[in-house]
């Protein structure tokens, strides 16, 4: 064991520099003993004398570089048979000796120095310049000296167009990696590893080109290679896999994309280890897509896992151990643990901060995610420098025609929506969709700019110019995804909105019941959305004086609300509020009574907590809200006999707390 394993860590060594004939010579006469040792010749021999021969060639010894690659042509067709991918690949192998041997002298240096520099460029991720200019140097003297239609040509061809997209010139970086594709099926088939690896890289850039449902595609053929190649459990099937699953993320399909992040996660933890980059990759991206399917405990648990091994090995300053931060804080968000949230926001602000410097783009994204955190909290006071700061620093690195810095400017309108400050979030949102509208007038973007805008035209009491917002919008995406409802959503139902707004119950009534059909079982806000579109239909209802259809709604709506937010939230009290006046409208009294007290309970309890944090607008807001339904129960009152001290200790409360906070 001690002898056989010394080749393996020699050759490792030796990457840095060639060994010495000596050590060749050493190196032989262990892997004779081996073969001595060993009956049949597994892996590890052909692998190993594959290393050897490559040694060979960098000291230009093509004879005993020839006979090695003989060695391992007759291992791999006894192990595997003639037209097996390994046996094949053997055998070209062996070919470029017997094409080595024919070149003069000059061209076999050059090869070695293309060789070596080829070896460079793929170690140099993270100096995609240099990459480039080594990829293309080795590129010019394959193509020259091998052609085109090479195999080894295309190491170095891919090589140049993962350094273009490393770069971010993904158009440049399209060519090199689809011309890889089309040469490595041509001469290796669709059985070959190699062929598989090429069809990720292209994945991989139709990913950075947005193009997402090609990536999935893709990702899909070269996985497609790896099963027929029979060799499943390899780095690559992984990166496949997780590819797969990224891409039905971000096209929100987070139902259909766990499988894939799962079998990523596992076959990753079993080639790599727990504690790896590659696992934490994983964890990362399964536990974003937990977050999503409210699977919460899940997600916090992945989330963690990512962050430590990202802490043990990168460090707590590093850009991706700032990022997995950023997830759990939103985990903890999500499940309405804020202060845990803030806590570990302005940590991961501070990091950012300190380790990347203030105009980075992760900087900005921790400034963003805090200011969101401190908008839930209802503390718009510190959300709201923390908001544009982000955007600040994002019209700074990327520009304001950016997709990113629309999205920030985005944000602020939201943050200024939930301030009620409707002018403000009227102007900034005009801005993006000025952009928008010049720079990608038909792209996704500007279908959610458009969407923004219509919500801010509704709070100004502005229904048609919500309504020519949403129509926008769906022409857009219709363009986009033709028939695919899902994608428009939001724009049905603000248009449902500005239907009820002017009055125009019945076409509401049709846009809200086709939404409500649809409800998409991997839609990430799927019981949030569907309440949603109940409140609105119930509105509706009641509009028609459809007092039973109202009740059916409402009663949906909040067993949906309380699956998502639990019996305590203050939506879930709005929701029985509705139902409460649902009940009156039908003259059910008596079941009307106990939900209006509930709610009425529930919102002077919110005033105790809350009111001293909110701003004046929303404490105006806050008060009319909990006016209409004390006002509601005291009418009610006077049909059901309910205790008149019950009825005047809501008044004098309500009373006494208005005069306090007008002193």
């Amino acid at each position: 064991g001690s002898w056989t394993a010394w080749p393996a860590s020699s050759f490792r060594r030796s990457r840095q520099r060639h060994a010495t004939p000596e050590a060749i010579a050493a190196a032989e006469r262990v892997l004779a003993i081996d073969r001595l040792l060993n009956e049949k010749p597994d892996e590890k021999t052909a692998a190993d004398l594959e290393r050897l021969a490559g040694e060979c060639i960098k000291n230009d010894d093509l004879a005993t570089a020839q006979r090695l690659r003989q060695e391992v042509v007759a291992v791999e067709t006894g192990r595997h048979g003639e037209d097996h991918w390994r046996t094949q690949s053997a055998k070209r192998k062996l070919a470029d000796v017997d094409t080595r041997a024919r070149l003069a002298p000059d061209e076999r240096r050059e090869l070695r120095e293309a060789d070596a520099v080829i070896a460079d460029a793929m170690a140099l991720k993270k100096e995609p310049k240099q990459a480039l200019k080594l990829a293309s140097r080795a590129l010019a003297t394959r193509q020259r000296i091998y052609g085109k239609e090479n195999s080894l040509t295309t190491i170095a061809l891919r090589q140049v167009g993962l350094a273009y997209m490393n770069l971010g010139h993904l158009s440049q970086a399209q060519e090199p990696l689809e011309e890889t594709v089309q040469i490595r099926l041509k001469l290796l088939g669709d059985r070959a590893p190699d062929t598989g690896n090429a069809l990720i890289s292209l994945a991989q850039l139709q990913e950075r080109q947005q193009k997402l449902a090609k990536a999935a595609e893709t990702f899909k053929r070269a996985l497609d290679v790896y099963r027929r190649s029979g060799d499943a459990e390899r780095s690559e099937v992984a990166n496949g896999l997780h590819g797969i699953g990224r891409c039905l993320s971000l096209q929100y399909h987070y139902a259909k994309a766990a499988p894939y992040l799962e079998q990523a996660l596992a076959l990753r933890r079993k080639i790599f280890g727990e504690d790896d980059l590659a696992t934490a990759s994983s964890a990362f991206a399964l536990g974003n897509c937990y977050l999503y399917l409210h699977r919460y405990t899940e997600a916090e648990r992945l989330g963690l896992e990512a962050l430590n091994i990202r802490k043990r090995i990168l460090g707590e300053d590093d850009k991706d151990t700032i990022s997995s931060m950023s997830h759990v804080m939103m985990v903890y968000r999500a499940v309405g643990e804020f202060r845990k949230a803030e806590r570990l926001g302005r940590t991961a602000l501070d990091l950012a901060r300190k380790s990347l410097g203030d105009e980075n783009r992760e900087t900005a994204v921790c400034y963003s995610e805090l200011g969101q955190t401190y908008q839930l909290m209802s503390e718009f006071a510190k959300a709201e420098p923390l908001v544009r700061r982000g955007l600040e620093i994002d019209r700074k690195l990327l520009g304001d025609e950016h997709p990113q810095t629309v999205l920030s400017f985005s944000r602020v309108a939201g943050l200024y929506i939930g301030m009620s400050d409707y002018e403000k979030a009227a102007a900034i949102c005009s801005q993006a969709l000025a952009i928008e509208r010049r720079v990608r007038p038909e792209s996704a973007s500007c279908a959610t700019v458009l969407d923004r805008m219509a919500e801010i035209c509704l709070y100004r009491n502005d229904p048609a110019g919500a309504a020519k917002c949403c129509i926008e919008s769906l022409a857009i995406r219709h363009k986009i995804y033709g028939n695919d409802r899902l994608r428009g959503r939001l724009a049905h139902l603000l248009l449902a909105r500005s239907y009820f707004v002017r009055r125009q119950y019945v076409k509401a009534k049709e846009i809200l019941q086709k939404e409500l059909a649809l409800r998409p079982a991997d839609s990430p806000d799927r019981d949030l959305f569907d309440a949603d579109l109940l409140d609105e239909l119930g509105r509706v209802y009641l509009a028609l004086k459809d007092g039973p259809n109202a009740c059916a709604a409402f009663t949906q709506e909040l067993a949906a609300r309380e699956a998502r937010f639990g019996k305590a939230d203050s939506n879930v009290f709005s929701c029985i509020h509705r139902l409460a006046l649902s009940y009156r409208f039908m003259h059910e009294d008596a079941k009307a009574e106990p939900l209006l007290r509930k709610s009425l309970e529930r919102k002077l309890q919110n005033r105790q907590e809350m009111f001293g944090v909110l701003g004046e607008r929303q404490q105006l807001r806050f008060e009319s809200s909990r006016r209409t339904s004390l006002d509601a129960y005291l009418a009610l009152s006077s049909a059901l006999p309910i205790d008149a001290t019950q009825v005047y200790r809501y008044v004098l409360d309500s009373k006494g707390a208005v005069m306090i906070h007008q002193t």
